[in-house]
Formats: C-alpha cells, structure tokens, sequence
C-alpha cells in the first residue's frame, strides 16, 4: 500500500515522500480495517517527524493521528455495531498517513451524510484534545475563567467554543497577529454570555491585559507553548488555580516561584492524550458524540479548515503547518 514515509527514519520536511512498497497493517483484537480518505495534520507530526515525539509502545511508526474513510473489514467476533462499507471517522495512536489503517473501534464515528470526508477527517484530534485539556484535565467549571495560549491554533478553536458551552465568565486568547485577534473575536457563539478577549502577544503583556479585565486572574490555563509563558502563568492563576501543560514549543527548562504555587493552591498538570488508555480515549470519544459533534453538524460550532492538499503534496502541507500562520485545520486526501 501507499503510505507517507521519512527518510531515514527522521528529518526536516523534504525527508517525507511516497512510499508505495509498505506493508498492509495486521489488525489487533478490537480493530477493524479502514480504507483512509483523508487525514489531517497535528503539530505532534512535525515533532515526530524531526524525531522529537516517541510514539507509544506497539503504535504504527507511520504519521497521522486522526483520520476519515471507509471500512473494509471487521474481524469476525468484534464487538462493533459498524457494518463493512460504512463511512467513518475516528482517532488512532498513528498510521493515518497511509491508504490503509488499523482502528480500534472505541475511537471510531459514523461519518454523518452531512460531513465531507475532510472535514470529518479534522474534527477527532481537535475537539478530543480540547474536551480532554479543558474539561477532564483542567476541570472547567461553569462561570470560570480560561487563558489559551495560542488561541488561534485549531485545538485552541475548539476550546474557546468549548469553554463558551460551559459559560465562562473570561476566555483570554494569545496570539501572534491582529489578524488572529479578529479571527479570535469571530469565535463568539450565539447567545453566550462569555467576554472574549484576544491578546497579540507581540505587542501586548498578556499579564497586564488580563489584570486590567479580570484582577482576579483566571481559573484554568492551558499551554501549549511551555517555557517562556510559564512563570508569567503562576503569576496570574487565581486561588486553587490549574496550568495544563499540553505541548512545549519552547525552552522546556524554566525557574517558578514554588511559594506561589503552594500558597495560591495551584495545579501544575502535564497531559498528553495519544498515550492514554483505549478506555479513555473512549471516554472523551463519547462525551465529543453526544455533545460536540451535533453542534458540528449544525453549524453551531465553528470547525474551519485552512486547506486541502493531494497525498503527493504532502511536503508543502508540512511546510504550511511550520508555518505557524495557519488558523484552521491541514487535511491531506488520498484517491
């Protein structure tokens, strides 16, 4: 079969290329084969890609985490209420970069008529992070506060929306542009009560804007940048505060006041859900079924993809996301 390998095993993006001598996946107890339409870029892929993402014991080496398609075998005695020729979606611990895939059914959704296979393709990866890092990691509350670093990052979509659903009182945004300031402000639901604030991180403090409008500070934080914002996030946490750390785009060697974290009560929280559990996975996959994924359908929640590219052209898709100017979902189809 076809699939995206890297030269060498690791490299910058031209190592990527078309590999058409690679071996159909076996298929584990729980797993089903999915003919791939389509799948979308995530940050961890460049961070894999480059050799700097260690994939999970027993995970496919091949990129590509989330994914769109159809299914074209179901093991005798698996339990699944899937049928063969079913199109659909879902999360995997890797291999999505490829024309065929091995996916266990606890992370696999019905493709709803009204989805394309590329945007359905987009959606696990974005709004499972989001649920997990806000709701299950960051224990969100109704009528608290959030900050997203990187606001204008896909996950960072969903989350500003998500937190919107939970009535936030606050959602700070950072970002790097005015641009993605407005973009930001545009995420504002119908009806909702919560004060989106975008902050352009290169000409504003994101302390000073959120003690101007909120002294208190905020409730939950969630980082996907690491070192240069952390100590500035112990300062500006409220009482009984959490920082999930999700990603380090940064230094990942940083000096915090530990007086301050035992004084205001903080939580220091690191998470990563590619190497969670099948069951948790499956936890966060129907909280995103029966809360999410309706809202998608109907246009209530914004989902927007920057761009779609053909297999062949995988490389400029990775030259896209490096580029940090994105604002939506990189999905890659495959004929």
């Amino acid at each position: 079969m076809r699939a995206v390998s890297i030269k060498n095993g690791k490299g910058p993006v031209d190592a990527l290329y078309i590999d058409d001598s690679v071996s159909e996946p076996e298929l584990k107890n729980g797993e089903v084969l999915i003919r791939v339409k389509a799948f979308a870029l995530n940050r961890m892929d460049l961070m894999q890609r480059e050799g700097k993402y260690p994939v999970p014991a027993g995970t496919s080496s091949i990129l590509g985490v989330d994914y769109s398609g159809t299914v074209l075998k179901i093991p005798p005695g698996t339990k699944t209420p899937l049928q063969e020729g079913d199109d659909v979606f879902g999360l995997v611990k890797g291999g999505a970069y490829a024309e065929l895939l091995a996916a266990p059914v606890e992370t696999i959704f019905l493709k709803p008529k009204e989805l394309s296979h590329e945007v359905a393709a987009s959606i696990p990866e974005v709004w499972f992070t989001a649920t997990q890092v806000l709701l299950e990691v960051g224990e969100f509350k109704n009528g608290e506060s959030l900050l997203f670093h990187a606001g204008a990052s896909a996950v960072g979509i969903a989350a500003i929306q998500l937190a919107q659903l939970h009535n936030a009182k606050y959602v700070f945004a950072t970002v790097g542009s005015d641009s993605k300031k407005e973009a930001v402000k545009k995420l504002q639901l119908k009806n909702s009560p919560t004060k989106i604030i975008p902050i352009n991180y290169n000409s504003e403090e994101f302390v000073d804007v959120i003690k101007e409008n909120s002294p208190e500070g905020v409730d939950v934080i969630i980082d996907p940048v690491g070192g240069i914002y952390f100590t500035r996030n112990v300062s500006i946490l409220k009482l009984d505060g959490r920082d999930v750390v999700m990603g380090s785009m940064t230094d990942t060697n940083v000096k915090f006041d530990l007086l301050a974290v035992m004084l205001k009560r903080l939580q220091i929280k690191g998470t990563t859900l590619r190497s969670r559990p099948l069951a948790y996975q499956g936890k966060i996959a129907d909280i995103v079924k029966a809360e999410i994924l309706p809202k998608i359908v109907s246009g209530d929640l914004l989902h927007p993809i920057e761009k779609v590219f053909k297999l062949e052209e995988i490389v400029e898709a990775h030259k896209l996301m490096e580029s940090n100017k994105t604002t939506g979902k990189i999905v890659v189809t495959i004929p």
